[in-house]
């Protein structure tokens, strides 16, 4: 993973805490996040492109399913996916 994905993976999980510190303190309930995720929403979680994370699905390097037509992530199959990745 290069230093600009981590940086962007990492910007991204900032976020969603203190979106959800911003919602606790404010007194609103917070937001349930999918566990299912479209392509793009995979692609924004993991830092990637979608084309990238198309590419992934393409050569069955990411786990997905499938839905009908649609192809879902599974947040913690992704999960688990990245932590089996780390060095």
């Amino acid at each position: 993973m290069s230093n600009e994905q981590l940086i962007s993976l990492l910007a991204t999980r900032v976020a969603e805490r203190l979106e959800l510190k911003l919602q606790e303190m404010s007194g609103h309930k917070t937001r349930v996040q999918p566990r299912l995720l479209t392509v793009r929403e995979a692609a924004i979680y993991l830092g990637r492109s979608e084309s990238a994370v198309r590419h992934l699905l393409n050569r069955k390097i990411l786990p997905s399913l499938k839905v009908g037509k649609r192809i879902h992530l599974d947040r913690l199959e992704l999960n688990k996916w990245i932590e089996a990745r780390k060095r």
